[in-house]
């Protein structure tokens, strides 16, 4: 019905023009501020390396989006998400637009706009929409060297090394440019007016929120992300988007246990991960997780004998064994597959006691912990190590 309607669309505006009608030509863009209307992204390898660059452009009524690696690298795989909401699945493999065995320098998507549920009249006009990427590429070298790569944006969620970045889209078909939409009639832009409807020239905004004081009704915001305390779901922590995975009330920055419904939040062992994370284990089988001391770091080191639908893992650190576990790596540790070894090394100040969990996180976002190992860095188990590689 949508493609009819399309085309009955377009017969009309011919029509039009060929009686003498005028009718407004569609010509939508990129927002960017050197006007370019390309929008380009480092593509960035865990260890904050770049490999190359992901670029968004619009042409005709499609988004453009062009993968290219340089410095020896090439693309062997890549997986697309682009829709008018920020993305909530980590898993690559779960986007919505893949290309794979590409081994070449260079790889597009061409992606309708109204795939990606932007707003256009039959008309060619259009309100300004903010829609959202998210790029992940397996990149490769000759040598057989490969890595995950994302282009660089926000974290999906603070624990993963998933991104995403958003992009204006504009269109105004024959509008004139310099004008813009200003609904309260203030004299500022709506897309730049900190209230857009109410009049509030002077745009004054004492506690630094983004929302103009002549509309802030707030009376406490102690996170300062605009939102209200008593409608924010994490009101100590900053998170304008109000994300929820599991829809319990508990945004996911502040949420001890993201995957899983718990709005009680319980945490017995006061470890700081939430009691329903740590029930029902993933199906995940260690054949040997220890911890090994070295002089100034201590190396966690495991190995599975089964990895089903495996996502990765995280290792959490506590100076006491029923202390407070936080997390030591930057981004998740990808999944190798089952009868996998994998080794984790750990800088540490001092001597003393440190203790380790193991969390597995599947594709489906449910985590089971692992431990906790023991290990205390000392002299004697580093010179050993350096000399015999006993550890």
């Amino acid at each position: 019905m949508k493609k009819i309607i399309r085309t009955l669309s377009l017969l009309a505006a011919t029509a039009m023009m060929l009686l003498g009608m005028h009718t407004a030509s569609f010509a939508a863009y990129v927002v960017t501020d050197d006007g370019s209307g390309i929008l380009s992204r480092d593509l960035l390898t865990g260890d904050g390396v770049s490999v190359g660059t992901v670029s968004v452009s619009v042409e005709g009524e499609n988004v453009i989006v062009t993968y290219e690696t340089s410095g020896g690298w090439e693309l062997v795989e890549t997986s697309l998400w682009i829709d008018d909401t920020t993305p909530r699945r980590i898993s690559p493999s779960r986007f919505p637009y893949q290309a794979d065995d590409i081994y070449s320098t260079s790889q597009t998507f061409t992606i309708p706009l109204e795939d990606a549920d932007f707003d256009m009249d039959d008309d060619g006009t259009c309100d300004d929409q903010e829609l959202y990427a998210s790029a992940y590429a397996e990149v490769g070298m000759e040598s057989g060297d490969t890595q995950g790569a994302w282009a660089d944006g926000e974290r999906i969620y603070s624990w993963y090394a998933a991104t995403y970045f958003s992009f204006t889209v504009a269109c105004g078909g024959d509008d004139d440019d310099d004008e813009c939409d200003d609904e309260d009639e203030d004299g500022v832009c709506d897309d730049e007016d900190n209230c857009p409807e109410t009049y509030n020239p002077d745009q004054e905004d004492e506690d630094g929120d983004g929302i103009g004081d002549a509309c802030d009704t707030c009376e406490d915001d102690e996170d300062e992300d605009g939102v209200c305390d008593d409608e924010d779901n994490c009101p100590e922590t900053y998170n304008p988007d109000q994300a929820d995975t599991d829809e319990d009330g508990v945004g996911d920055s502040c949420d001890n246990c993201v995957y899983r419904y718990n709005p009680d939040q319980e945490d017995e062992d006061e470890n700081g991960i939430g009691d329903a994370c740590e029930e029902d284990p993933t199906l995940i089988e260690l054949a040997e997780l220890k911890a090994v001391p070295g002089l100034t770091n201590v190396m966690v080191y495991w190995e599975t004998d089964a990895e089903v639908d495996n996502e990765g893992f995280n290792i959490y650190r506590a100076d006491a064994e029923d202390g407070v576990y936080e997390r030591v790596n930057d981004s998740l540790i990808p999944a190798q597959g089952e009868n996998s070894t994998y080794v984790f090394v750990d800088d540490v100040d001092d001597m003393k006691t440190y203790y380790y969990k193991l969390e597995d996180i599947d594709t489906y976002g449910i985590s089971t912990f692992h431990g906790p190992v023991s290990a205390t860095p000392n002299v004697l188990f580093a010179l050993l190590d350096v000399l015999f590689g006993l550890f």
